[in-house]
C-alpha cells in the first residue's frame, strides 16, 4: 500500500514539474511574441517611410528633369543649341570639383525645412488618398486608373496598407 501511495506522490509531483515547466515556457513564448510583434510594427513604419521618401525623391528627380528640358526647348534654331551646349561645356571644363566640394553655400536651414515639408505634402498628399483607398478595399487596377500608379507602387501600397486578414 505504501508503495502504491508512494508512486502517486511521485506521479503527482512530476506532473506538477511538468506543469510548471509548461507554464514558465508558456510565460517566455508570450514575451517572445510581444516583442517579435513590436518588431514588425517598427519595421513596417521603417517601410512606410522609406517608400514616403522615395516618392519625395522621384518627385524632385522629375522636377529637376523638367528644368532642365525647359531651357532647352525655348531654343527652336539648332544653332543657338550648339552654342548653349558649348557654352555649358565651357563653363563645366571651367569648374573645379575639388573646390566646389570644399564650398558649401550658406543654407537657411528654417527655409530648407519650409520647403521640404512643402515638397513632402504636396507629392506625399496623393498617395494618402491612395492609402485611404486601400484601407477601404480598392484592389490593384482601381489604384493604377483612379491614381495614376504603376503595378508595382499599387501592389506596395496593399501589401503595406491592405486589410490583414
Amino acid at each position: 500500500m505504501n508503495e502504491v501511495l508512494l508512486s502517486s506522490v511521485i506521479l503527482i509531483l512530476l506532473i506538477i514539474l511538468i506543469l510548471l515547466w509548461l507554464i514558465f515556457e508558456h510565460y517566455k513564448l508570450k514575451k517572445k511574441l510581444a516583442f517579435l510583434q513590436q518588431y514588425m510594427e517598427q519595421q513596417q513604419m521603417d517601410l512606410s517611410a522609406l517608400c514616403e521618401t522615395a516618392v519625395i525623391v522621384d518627385s524632385k528627380v522629375l522636377k529637376v528633369e523638367e528644368s532642365i528640358k525647359q531651357p532647352v526647348e525655348h531654343y527652336s534654331v539648332p544653332l543657338q543649341q550648339q552654342v548653349v551646349e558649348a557654352e555649358i561645356v565651357q563653363q563645366t571644363e571651367e569648374i573645379d570639383p575639388v573646390q566646389v566640394l570644399a564650398e558649401e553655400p550658406p543654407v537657411d536651414e528654417q527655409e530648407l525645412e519650409v520647403e521640404q515639408e512643402a515638397d513632402s505634402e504636396q507629392f506625399v498628399q496623393p498617395y494618402q488618398q491612395a492609402i485611404q483607398a486601400v484601407k477601404q478595399g480598392m484592389d490593384v487596377e482601381q489604384l493604377m486608373q483612379d491614381f495614376a500608379l504603376s503595378r508595382d507602387e499599387a501592389l506596395l501600397l496593399i501589401r503595406l496598407h491592405g486589410c490583414k486578414g
